[in-house]
């Protein structure tokens, strides 16, 4: 083969670590698209909350306030 230069390594490796996954196609009710929206709605909301969250810690970190994180 001849020497590999180091961006041949990195495609290389790069090719060795692509996962192909199989999805199958679904044929949904719109009472089940209603229960997956509804699901993913829920789910929005609660990371929603945690960033917020992570946002109002980061504010007080920035003000120079203690942190919670930091305490631990």
């Amino acid at each position: 083969m001849g020497v590999l230069t180091g961006l041949s390594v990195l495609v290389i490796c790069r090719a060795k670590t692509i996962k192909n996954s199989v999805v199958v196609n679904e044929e949904l009710t719109a009472e089940e698209w209603k229960r997956r929206f509804e699901k993913e709605r829920d789910k929005n909301t609660r990371l929603k909350g945690i960033i917020e969250r992570y946002e109002a810690e980061l504010a007080k970190w920035r003000a120079g306030q203690c942190s919670l994180l930091l305490s631990l």
